[in-house]
């Protein structure tokens, strides 16, 4: 079963990166753009149970390679970062168990916003390494503003899916507040 779930993730990938690099490059603020792939990732990440490592590879495995494909870095750098991003959210939602949550969307803007920025930097770090000279990480108002532009869509995504995707035991009715 896990075998279906990862070629409809694939595709749903897919279909997001052609979006992501066709339509959607034409709305950026100040050249940012926004980064489907990743925000879907880490909606998929986020909502999977917590032990479900496999499943959580198997989704960086599909979406760094098409990152990886839509873009000028090498095969296998996206795929890299994601796995490193989607085992340590998985750690610190198995960490946070113990602990009860009533505010998972405030829990999933600080860990999609610290990801985010471990993701863009780990890109540019790349780009150094290959010899695109593209090393420009900083925190200017444009770098500010594409994290806000990616987490605004990442929210309005989350409140979507957290209302289609039933939690395992809700501890209260209100989720997001």
């Amino acid at each position: 079963m896990i075998w279906v779930w990862a070629i409809f993730a694939f595709f749903l990938f897919y279909f997001f990166a052609v979006l992501q690099t066709s339509f959607f490059a034409y709305f950026n603020l100040l050249g940012q753009s926004l980064n489907f792939v990743f925000i879907l990732f880490f909606i998929f990440v986020f909502f999977t149970k917590k032990n479900y490592f496999v499943k959580t590879l198997l989704l960086a495995f599909w979406a760094g390679f098409l990152l990886d494909v839509f873009s000028v870095v090498p095969i296998g750098v996206s795929i890299v970062l994601l796995s490193i991003l989607g085992l340590a959210v998985k750690k610190i939602q198995i960490m946070m168990k113990e602990k009860e949550n009533n505010y998972p969307i405030i829990q999933f803007a600080v860990m999609f916003v610290l990801a985010f920025v471990f993701y863009c930097f780990g890109i540019q770090l790349c780009y150094y390494f290959v010899g695109l000279d593209l090393l420009n990480f900083e925190l200017s108002y444009k770098f500010i503003l594409g994290i806000i532009y990616n987490l605004g869509i990442a929210l309005i995504i989350f409140c979507l899916a957290d209302i289609f995707i039933k939690p395992e035991k809700p501890k209260n009715k209100s989720r997001f507040l």
